[in-house]
């Protein structure tokens, strides 16, 4: 019954203009199905709900995805729906209560439908080439002790937190070399590099100009940088500990994403390496490790950096120079623009 009726709803969502149900703007249609969703995740389970709309109805899918990143369903699901449950849990109808429901084996990562917090996580996992599990948070709690995303379920316990979530995956993995005698130093520059991280985010929805981007990076970025490139500066190898990556060097990566999506490539590029050029070094060895780049070219997995319509990314700030030569815009997938991409790729 389930795929009977979405197949229909995908049927009617194929025939948009656009990413939603009628173009790139929220219909009811849209609204309804973040509900059905909603409402079948807590009953039937979101492994098993997700898969369902993934495989029959791919471009609602899509849209539910893009409606979960809006502000102020995100709030308002966070908020635990405004403190109304989804039904009585008393009548024990969730999917946990189903005979056979099985939790989800391994690690698993769940984070809205986006990079933002979790790059650092989703990172490290995909370059160790562990297999892990990705699940879109939609406000349910998940147990008493975790109130925040991403978290991470690790050997059946789930931890919040994004650098805890780091150090303990860096621990599972074998990323987190314990270095008795830099521990501390360790834990410092990562977060030196996560509190950068959401300070420069927070602070793009209030930058307007290139102008006020650049001030930004000039003052606290280039503070946390040079605190960072001191840190660096003490390795023995290439990267924050030697030459094999550690939690620190994916950190490092994220944030350069993150900053070069909200204030460019360019601009972010100049300031990394005019302060800090041996954090910069590991950076572009980073980032030419094959699972890094491979993770990257498939567009982060499908979640894109923060929800592209918030209008925070580098070509909304006034000023901002386009990069030269060809560039190709489009949404996070192939579709119309398949043939486009062929061509050049073929050239």
């Amino acid at each position: 019954r389930g795929v009977k009726f979405l197949t229909a709803v995908e049927h009617a969502y194929a025939q948009s203009s656009g990413s939603l149900f009628i173009g790139d703007t929220p219909s009811v249609v849209d609204y309804q199905l973040v509900a059905l969703m909603l409402v079948f995740k807590y009953a039937f389970g979101a492994d098993l709900m997700g898969k369902t709309l993934r495989s029959s109805a791919p471009r609602a899918y899509g849209a539910y995805c893009l409606m979960m990143a809006r502000p102020n369903i995100k709030k308002f699901i966070d908020a635990d729906y405004g403190g109304y449950p989804i039904y009585n849990p008393t009548a024990k109808v969730s999917a946990p209560y189903l005979e056979g429901y099985k939790k989800p084996r391994g690690i698993v990562v769940r984070y809205w439908p986006l990079q933002g917090r979790c790059l650092g996580v989703n990172l490290l996992l995909e370059d160790s080439g562990v297999k892990y599990e990705r699940v879109i948070h939609d406000g349910s709690s998940i147990d008493g002790s975790v109130v925040a995303v991403p978290a991470v379920r690790l050997n059946g316990e789930w931890i919040s937190q994004s650098m805890i979530c780091m150090r303990a995956l860096g621990d599972e993995v074998g990323l987190a070399q314990p270095i008795k005698k830099n521990k501390s130093k360790l834990s410092q520059t990562l977060l030196n590099l996560f509190d950068l991280q959401e300070e420069g985010f927070k602070k793009r929805f209030g930058i307007k100009t290139i102008k006020e981007a650049e001030e930004f990076l000039n003052t606290r970025g280039v503070k946390f940088l040079t605190a960072v490139e001191h840190a660096y500066a003490q390795s023995s190898g290439s990267l924050f500990i030697g030459d094999t990556p550690s939690v620190v060097d994916y950190q490092l990566v994220a944030l350069m994403l993150v900053f070069k999506y909200a204030f460019g490539a360019d601009l972010m590029g100049k300031t990394l390496r005019s302060s800090a050029p041996r954090a910069y070094g590991a950076y572009c060895l980073m980032m030419a490790r094959p699972n890094i780049k491979k993770f990257i070219d498939a567009d982060y997995g499908g979640y894109p950096i923060y929800n592209p319509t918030a209008k925070v990314s580098a070509p909304y700030l006034e000023g901002y120079k386009k990069p030269r030569g060809i560039v190709v815009r489009y949404w996070p997938l192939q579709g119309r623009c398949l043939g486009v991409n062929l061509l050049l790729e073929d050239s």
